[in-house]
Formats: C-alpha cells, structure tokens, sequence
C-alpha cells in the first residue's frame, strides 16, 4: 500500500521539499523522489540545476560528476552539461565537433523557499504552501535535517503531538523549562480549518503549534 501511495502519479504535480540548499556545497546531489532518480546540482552562476535522467555514460551516476565552469560534467566520458541540460562538451570529440542534438537532459521544476530546495516532478498543480510566519519576525525558522527512523508513520505523529513527554525526553535541552502539567486544549475555530493550539514555554522561546483539518 504505502509503494503505491508514493508511486500515484497524481502527487508528480506538487511541489515536494528534498533537501537543504547547504548540501549543494559540496557537489551534485542525487535525490530520488516518487520513485524518480534526478541530480541536483548548483552552477558556477549560482543558478539551481534539477535534471533527470541521472545516469551518464558508462551508467555512471552524475552526481558523482564534477561542476565545472562549462556545467556539470559527467565521471566517466566528460560530458559536461549546462543548467538547462544541453550537452555543451564532448571531449572526445575534440574541438568544433559537433554536439549529438539528443543528449539533453529532462527538465524538472525547481525552486528554493523556506531554506528548503523544492522539486515538482511534472506541471505544477499548485504553488508551494504559502507560509505567512515565514515572514513574521515573532517566528523562528528551524529547518531540521533529514532523519530516518524505525517507526511507524503513527508513532511519529504522536511524537510531535504529545507535549507531556517534553519536560522529561527533553531534559537537557528545550524541555528543561517546560511546565511537566499539560493544560487542557480545546477544539476550536482556527482561521480555515477547525483544530486546537497549544503553546509550550522552552527556554525564552514559546513554540506555537496548530493542529487539526479543513
């Protein structure tokens, strides 16, 4: 069940945040969303590069390429690539030769917001989530890195949800300063949707979370 939800052809045309714009620094990157392979890449102009197929010649992957002035070049023939995924240098074919018009890489949207690098697969259906405390200067952006944990998808919710565990997991950090008594919540109004809001006191920062459905 859970590879046919990620494989529905449906979600191609939203947008999905696949990494931090910091792990760019080191070179391409290889990211595999929805079951497709793409590289992502930065070049020399500082412009954002997604491009799918990810393999080169010799079934090299890209991302262990090199950026070079020219683009992204391939590890095994030298093919470089540019940011729109033209091949623009077949280096054994020596100078003036002419380029073999096929070999351009497939286009995926691409866009970085939020301190996050986004990637829509096909034609977008909707613009990315519009988060308007993003520009509040009473919110604090914390983009965490990607974890993988041997949980189920129930258990991790319930790991956010659950304020109670705070003042006690957390000891050493946030919950140092959390009241271990949870006041009641209530279900109420919120703008669009119908949920509850709690606040939890950690440290000098009060984090506010909002939960609930349309």
């Amino acid at each position: 069940m859970e590879g046919t939800f990620a494989a529905n052809p449906v979600l191609r045309r939203y947008w999905h945040a696949v990494t931090r714009p910091e792990a760019l620094l080191a070179g391409p990157l290889a990211v595999t969303l929805l079951g497709q392979r793409v590289v992502v890449w930065r070049t020399p102009d500082g412009r954002l590069a997604v491009r799918a197929p990810v393999v080169g010649g010799g079934e090299a992957p890209l991302s262990a390429g090199t950026v070079v002035d020219l683009g992204l070049q391939c590890p095994y023939h030298g093919w470089t690539y540019d940011g729109d995924g033209r091949c623009v240098l077949v280096p054994s074919a020596g100078p003036g030769a002419a380029l073999p018009p096929r070999a351009v890489l497939r286009s995926v949207h691409a866009a970085e917001r939020y301190g996050l690098v986004w990637l829509c697969l096909d034609e977008p259906a909707a613009p990315i989530p519009e988060i308007a405390e993003d520009a509040d200067r009473c919110f604090r952006r914390i983009n965490q890195p990607v974890e993988r944990w041997s949980a189920s998808a129930t258990r991790l919710v319930d790991n956010f949800l659950d304020t109670a565990h705070f003042p006690f997991v957390h000891l050493g950090s946030f919950g140092g300063a959390a009241d271990p008594e949870v006041a009641r919540v209530d279900l109420e109004p919120l703008g669009d949707f119908f949920g509850y809001q709690y606040e939890v006191v950690a440290y000098s920062i009060v984090l506010r979370t909002r939960n609930g459905r349309a």
